[in-house]
């Protein structure tokens, strides 16, 4: 079943709150995003959901890929180059908290 997000416009237009259930989601602009209190460099990707279960993706800058913070996984492949600073250093999960 798809879960339903509620998507709020905080009064800084800077900042985005999307409440899924347990997970509360926080953008504040394209600097950085509170996942449960896990601080992402990146941004809420509006417009972007997951497939597999309707989660708002995020882009997480410093790995320049974009994740589903419900399921906690990277929704672009990594590449094949172990020297790339983005995928060379990516961790399984994008999540290290309670969702990893």
């Amino acid at each position: 079943m798809k879960k339903m997000k509620h998507v709020t416009q905080t009064e800084n237009e800077d900042v985005l709150r999307v409440d899924m259930g347990d997970l509360e989601i926080i953008g504040y602009g394209r600097s950085s995003v509170s996942v449960a209190g896990e601080v992402v460099q990146g941004w809420i990707a509006e417009g972007s959901v997951c497939p597999k279960c309707n989660a708002t993706l995020i882009y997480n800058e410093v790995f320049d890929s974009h994740f589903c913070p419900e399921c906690n996984e990277w929704w672009e492949r990594a590449c094949s180059d172990p020297g790339c600073d983005f995928c060379g250093l990516r961790p399984p999960r994008p999540l290290k908290g309670p969702l990893a």
